[in-house]
């Protein structure tokens, strides 16, 4: 009835009918939305604060303690605790005495499980404080009972200290943060995340986050700091870090599991500061016949570190141990592994092929082979003209070689693919010898993606055009012409125009039609 007579409002019927209906409903208003029998209206603005921060920095926390405690949301849009509890992080951040005083007021009515503590302890990770005030925190970090009700946030704020604290007093307070740390790993709560994480290939993901990393990353950065401002001198670790370092190697929980994911991590910086320690410690993890233990050793070191000629030295014999289980317990990391595999062998190794290159291929699946494939062309991606030259005489050609002749194993269609996509990259110093070795390869249907425009991107089809043409060629010959828009007919008319055999030109020309370019030369004879 008000639609009609919002319609037209002159209509007399309208006008008759809606005002009888509010003699019998005088309360009766028009509806928002007249074509919906119910609605309800949403609206969220996150979440809202029943004080704001001057309102709480004007009384003392013993004051509001009660209010602030006992508070419940009592509307549905209404202040709720996660507003409370922000508003508390903020004062805590422009007051750091107010926020000491609340949580020393929390600890004295036995108020230690109290959400409160969340806004508290999200200040002091994200705040800078003075001597006295770190001296003040540690205080209330003292107490037992609340380290082990909140131990992630605590460990954060350790670590929070270390990376804060000025180095005129960081010293002087090392200790005590030091001791508390150490008194934390021995009543960790137990980890249940690991067989998932371990599945998805992410232990080093979940020690990061988890009390147990925090922790192992806080001795390392305690470690560093104190050899730094105390001029200590490399070559063995004071008692204090050996014992809380080999709490960690020793831990067989699997806190300890973590812990040691961030010790691997760091196993060029422990060398560093105690070659000996490292050797007797640490090295050996790398072998663990556990295969939890033995993944994230490995999955902690292949996430933080390029190998460095250094680490080679203390870590050769392990990685060529470790092939033998990279089809099995390190499969779910297989591609960092094969990452910094691969750089050694182009790096490190004078001759890859002997010992290296069979020991990978002999030991792992066609996945494997093709990964690195994949990695050998992405190192021919960055590398110098200089070395790719070196790499090429040194192992490169002839690996390349063996392969065809199936030492030590038979390639496999993805590496034939990715080893056609090395092309492109080469220098022209190496591309005609690459060519004569490329087209040696099986004659199988392939997935050639970009090759063809890539080779279209390079100067190679002037400065190599024989080898260019024998490269389209066969290529063509694989019935492999899923991107004949990319670059297939420019190739083709640039080689056309440069001097080339008869039998080069004609056999292009063959190709062209195959694939249904228009070679330039026909168009002018037309």
């Amino acid at each position: 009835m008000h639609w009609l007579n919002s319609s037209d409002p002159h209509c007399s019927l309208a006008i008759k009918a809606l005002n009888d209906l509010w003699a019998i409903y005088p309360d009766f208003k028009p509806l928002k939305h007249p074509d919906q029998k119910h609605s309800i209206p949403v609206h969220y603005d996150g979440p809202s604060s029943p004080f704001t921060i001057s309102e709480l920095l004007a009384k003392t926390p013993k004051e509001l303690l009660g209010e602030i405690i006992s508070f419940k949301q009592t509307e549905l849009n209404g202040p709720d605790r996660d507003g409370l509890i922000s508003v508390i992080t903020e004062a805590s951040k422009q007051d750091s005495c107010w926020g000491f005083a609340l949580a020393e007021c929390l600890i004295e009515n036995k108020k230690l499980d109290s959400d409160l503590w969340n806004g508290l302890m999200f200040a002091w990770i994200n705040v800078k404080f003075s001597e006295d005030e770190y001296k003040r925190l540690l205080i209330i970090m003292g107490e037992i009972e609340l380290r082990n009700k909140h131990q992630f946030e605590v460990a954060l704020i350790f670590e929070s200290f270390l990376n804060n604290a000025d180095d005129s007093y960081i010293l002087n307070l090392l200790q005590d943060v030091n001791k508390i740390a150490a008194d934390m790993w021995q009543s960790l709560d137990s980890i249940e995340d690991i067989p998932s994480s371990a599945e998805n290939g992410d232990l080093y993901g979940l020690a990061i986050n988890s009390t147990p990393g925090v922790l192992a990353r806080y001795w390392i950065k305690s470690l560093n700091i104190y050899i730094k401002t105390q001029k200590a001198m490399l070559g063995s670790l004071n008692a204090e870090y050996c014992t809380v370092l080999l709490d960690i190697v020793n831990d067989p929980t699997e806190n300890g599991v973590l812990g040691r994911t961030i010790l691997a991590g760091s196993v060029d910086f422990l060398f560093s500061v105690d070659e000996k320690w490292t050797r007797k410690y640490i090295i050996p993890l790398f072998d663990l016949e556990d295969k939890l233990n033995f993944q994230a050793v490995w999955e902690g070191f292949l996430t933080e570190n390029n190998i460095t000629p250094e680490m080679f030295e203390y870590l050769e014999t392990h990685f060529l141990k470790a092939v033998a289980r990279l089809n099995s317990d390190l499969l779910i990391i297989s591609d960092q592994f094969i990452t910094q595999y691969v750089r050694i062998i182009v790096y490190f190794v004078e001759n890859p092929i002997n010992e290296w290159i069979p020991m990978l291929l002999n030991c792992s699946g066609n996945e494997i082979k093709i990964s690195l494939a994949t990695e050998i062309k992405c190192f021919l991606r960055n590398v110098k003209k200089e070395q790719q030259k070196s790499w090429w005489e040194r192992w490169l050609k002839k690996y390349w070689e063996n392969r065809i002749n199936g030492v030590p194993v038979e390639l496999v269609l993805g590496e034939i693919e990715n080893m056609l996509e090395w092309l492109p990259l080469l220098e022209v110093s190496v591309f005609s010898e690459a060519v004569e070795i490329a087209i040696k390869m099986p004659s199988v249907q392939l997935d050639i993606g970009s090759l063809i425009y890539d080779l279209k991107e390079t100067k190679l089809t002037e400065e190599c055009p024989e080898s260019m043409a024998k490269l389209l060629i066969y290529i063509g010959g694989t019935n492999s012409l899923s991107c004949i828009c990319c670059g297939w007919e420019e190739i083709i008319n640039r080689l056309l125009k440069l001097t080339l055999s008869s039998d080069i030109k004609e056999q292009l020309r063959e190709l062209a039609a195959k694939i249904g370019c228009i070679c330039n030369e026909d168009i002018l004879l037309v």
